[in-house]
């Protein structure tokens, strides 16, 4: 199911967005996030009891979270603002070259449908613990319609690119694979373009070793982030704070008494 805004920049592709140096307006991205809830929580059709469930968690964060930016503003007509966070991948590389003189290391993360819900959230809370930059390499068209058994998103490429730059991450594309070129050696090649000092990866994903395998051998450990959505809230707790001693209730009960 695929939310289909009618204004024109809410359609923009990311390479648009890219070419412009440009994301959706804090308060215009609202507006198409409030329309996009309503849509997912009342179109019938597959999941939509379970569409009712998930998306205020999903979208309804973003609704709030938006009206905090400095410039939100949903009734000034605004809707699209010039943003450092979305760039090309020279771009990127340059920047993070600056950064890695200083000390400060960089991260990216490959991202095929990346809409900004609470397990990216999540993943990407983690990742940004780890390096000072963080930045997603969106797939575009191409990607789905070489893997068409991955789910599309349900969100525009602006939207999503918009959402991330909002979460505080820098935003870029990754390019169209070759004909004849593996996706090991360019996923690999595009990593080095970067100039990123760790690729992310979700535990349990399945190209896991692949990605761990463009990263140094020292970075490899840090690579690696939890899927905590999956978790328990004590086992996700120790997986964030790690010195922090959780005592079941059972036995918290006894120690209190």
């Amino acid at each position: 199911m695929r939310f289909v805004p009618k204004e024109d920049e809410a359609n923009l592709s990311f390479d648009e967005l890219i070419a412009m140096g440009k994301i959706l307006a804090p308060g215009f991205l609202w507006q198409l996030v409030g329309q996009a809830k309503e849509y997912l929580m009342t179109e019938p059709g597959p999941n939509l009891f379970r569409r009712q469930m998930l998306v205020p968690e999903w979208l309804g964060y973003w609704m709030t979270v938006l009206q905090a930016e400095r410039d939100f503003d949903p009734n000034t007509g605004s809707k699209l603002v010039e943003s450092d966070r979305i760039m090309t991948i020279s771009e990127m590389k340059n920047r993070f070259k600056k950064l890695h003189r200083k000390g400060i290391i960089s991260g990216v993360w490959f991202m095929g449908t990346g809409e900004a819900g609470p397990g990216h959230r999540m993943a990407w809370y983690q990742a940004s613990r780890r390096v000072r930059e963080l930045a997603m390499l969106y797939e575009g068209e191409d990607y789905f319609d070489k893997h068409p058994d991955r789910r599309r998103p349900c969100l525009s490429e602006a939207i999503r690119a918009s959402l991330a730059g909002y979460y505080g991450l820098r935003v870029s594309r990754v390019p169209d694979r070759p004909d004849g070129v593996s996706e090991a050696k360019h996923y690999r090649e595009v990593f080095r373009l970067t100039g990123a000092t760790v690729n992310f990866v979700t535990r349990g994903y399945p190209n896991e070793k692949a990605v761990l395998a463009r990263n140094s051998p020292k970075m490899r450990r840090m690579a690696v982030v939890e899927d905590l959505v999956r978790l328990h809230t004590s086992e996700m707790t120790e997986k964030l704070m790690p010195d922090v001693i959780l005592i079941p209730a059972r036995v918290r009960d006894c120690v209190e008494k």
